[in-house]
């Protein structure tokens, strides 16, 4: 008989499906559902060895846990020391802290948008995120900025839906912000630093 971690992954997915289909888009309530959807996957002393790479947006070491189109389900490394600028999604993006641990910010847009290049943010939740933490990223608050702080930060990140191609980068100190790919955003951040 298979022991039951085989199907954990599955599960995972399965559970999460169901709950991404109901009508509810409540933050806590995506939050709990989530949290519970996970625990199996995060509780698991193998994690970092499951899953196929996969080419990670800010980070070298990413691996896809589940992928089917709609729902995504990666393992990220995240370096120490780096952080990464404000940034959208387009969708509902979960991050659950396997080890480690990351100072996240999440934002909320407070101008109207009518003014190109322009935009301020209001901080919505700021904290440091350790084992089993959680947080949930929902349209219209879907802004977030993150920064590992140790060496062995990973995070299980559960997204529902496409990530929009062209995403939001805003710079708070001049109110301002850019759109492009997150590897556009890369390129012109290494070429700042060179």
């Amino acid at each position: 008989m298979p022991n039951t971690r085989d199907y954990a992954i599955r599960d995972c997915a399965r559970a999460l499906m169901k709950l991404f289909e109901a009508p509810s888009r409540d933050e806590p309530v995506l939050r709990e559902g989530i949290l519970a959807a996970t625990r199996a996957l995060v509780s698991r002393p193998d994690l970092t060895l499951l899953g196929v790479k996969r080419q990670g947006n800010f980070v070298s070491n990413s691996k896809f846990i589940y992928y089917d189109g709609q729902l995504e389900i990666t393992l990220n490394q995240m370096p120490n020391g780096i952080r990464f600028p404000p940034h959208d999604h387009g969708t509902c993006e979960a991050l659950i802290m396997y080890s480690g641990r990351l100072a996240h910010t999440v934002y909320e847009r407070v101008d109207d948008g009518r003014l190109p290049e322009h935009a301020d943010l209001a901080v919505v939740e700021d904290r440091v995120l350790e084992r089993g933490d959680i947080t949930v990223m929902v349209p219209p608050i879907e802004i977030h900025s993150f920064m590992g702080l140790t060496e062995d930060t990973f995070l299980l990140t559960v997204v529902d839906g496409k990530l929009k191609s062209d995403r939001h980068f805003y710079d708070i100190e001049t109110r301002s912000y850019s759109v492009g790919t997150p590897k556009k955003w890369r390129e012109r951040a290494q070429l700042a630093t060179a």
